[in-house]
């Protein structure tokens, strides 16, 4: 069995009330659709993940 978590693509990223970043994501499993789940990041999260170096050989 293989999981992937990828973002939807006909979703944009939005900001909650309580200032917070929503990214949408679907989760599949074998390659089919299992469920959507938002990852909410405080916007310093945010920050710091968009400043992670993308990962190399993938």
């Amino acid at each position: 069995m293989t999981w992937r978590i990828d973002r939807i693509p006909s979703k944009r990223v939005s900001v909650t009330d309580d200032n917070r970043v929503r990214l949408p994501l679907w989760i599949l499993r074998d390659g089919r659709h299992a469920a959507d789940a938002p990852l909410t990041l405080s916007r310093v999260e945010a920050e710091h993940l968009h400043a992670e170096p993308h990962c190399r050989g993938r």
